[in-house]
């Protein structure tokens, strides 16, 4: 079903943010593919899909910044902003997709981490946004805010790679390529 795949998107994203080995496009890029995939499953991944798209597009230029260290002011705000925005929208498609398939497959555990993670998410993209647009707040609140930031993205980064790691395990039989049907997707017992 490629949820290993966008597992392995999710690894590189956690290495992109926190140790920086690689550029975020390319953990974008996997995500993409593994997308092209689960997008014929349901609405919400074909949604995901196409958020995808500009996402991979904006981290490309955002990368190119960073690695030349070109500094345009507000265009790098706009762009990290343009970023989150996309992101948190790519988000929510992806998990109310996973939610709707694993409510399918009767796996309530995994339909409930995706909900979880969505509202993880959206106060994760509240404290990046509060610290890109530079907003008029005390410098003492910034630190804090800046420490929650950093703290809750890997918390969401972690969880949501758990998550998928899970989608990958126990939502499509060992050897699947297509999801199967309801009624086979059960473990036979021997």
């Amino acid at each position: 079903m490629r949820f290993g795949v966008l597992f392995v998107g999710y690894v590189l994203l956690f290495l992109c943010k926190s140790i920086d080995i690689f550029p975020d496009f390319i953990a974008y890029l996997v995500m993409f593919a593994a997308m092209l995939k689960l997008c014929h499953h349901n609405k919400y991944f074909n949604g995901a899909k196409y958020f995808l798209i500009p996402t991979v597009i904006i981290a490309g230029i955002h990368d190119t910044f960073l690695f030349f260290k070109l500094d345009y002011g507000d265009i790098n705000t706009i762009v990290s902003v343009l970023n989150n925005v996309f992101l948190i929208v790519y988000h929510y498609f992806l998990y109310n997709g996973i939610e709707k398939l694993a409510r399918e497959v009767k796996i309530e555990s995994i339909a409930k981490a995706a909900v979880r993670n969505l509202y993880i998410g959206l106060f994760y993209t509240l404290f990046s946004l509060i610290l890109q647009l530079n907003l008029p707040i005390p410098n003492e609140f910034k630190v804090y805010i800046g420490w929650i930031y950093i703290f809750m993205g890997l918390i969401w980064i972690i969880l949501t790679s758990v998550m998928i790691f899970r989608c990958y395990m126990w939502i499509c039989l060992e050897g699947d390529e297509d999801m199967p049907k309801k009624e086979k997707n059960k473990i036979k017992k021997e």
